[in-house]
């Protein structure tokens, strides 16, 4: 009876662990590929324009508050308004249809997509989340419905400030 329940747990969890690997690699598949309603149904809009809001607007708000604006007279201005025009530009962009658009005039000019070999980190943060570092950019990958998405996009400070 034991054997039975072994041969029949072990092929599931290695097919659950299988599965975020595989969900990524056709996210970066699909981006590659230009194929804008596969990369639309892997992603997870709303929570990856929370994320990349939140990210963006720290990065500005750090960079007014130290950096060479510090002492113009107009940051608390821009501290006022920034977040604002960030909120605007990410739910402008960050859409299925601004997603589209980005892919589209990408055209000619993709990269190799995305292998393992790019992959520094992957692991469980716990059963419904899945993160992967590839190219230092981290990405975190949530169970939902039945399907893992992209959830967070996590940039490094560096390439924010290009």
């Amino acid at each position: 009876m034991n054997k039975k329940i072994t041969l029949i747990i072990l092929p599931l969890l290695v097919l659950y662990f299988a599965w975020p690997f595989y969900s990524a690699n056709a996210l970066f598949n699909a981006i590659y590929e230009q194929d804008s309603e596969s990369v639309n149904d892997k992603i997870d809009f709303p929570s990856l324009r929370s994320s990349l809001k939140e990210q963006l607007n720290a990065n500005m708000l750090n960079t007014i508050s130290t950096g060479e604006m510090k002492d113009n007279p107009f940051s608390g201005l821009a501290l006022a308004f920034v977040p604002k025009l960030i909120d605007s530009a990410v739910d402008a962009y960050v859409t299925p249809a601004g997603l589209k658009n980005m892919i589209s005039e990408q055209e000619g000019e993709a990269n190799e997509p995305l292998s393992f070999d790019d992959v520094s980190y992957a692991f469980f943060k716990n059963p419904t989340k899945f993160k992967i570092t590839a190219n230092d950019v981290d990405m975190t990958f949530r169970l939902t419905d039945w399907t893992w998405k992209l959830t967070d996009l996590i940039i490094p400070v560096d390439e924010l400030n290009k």
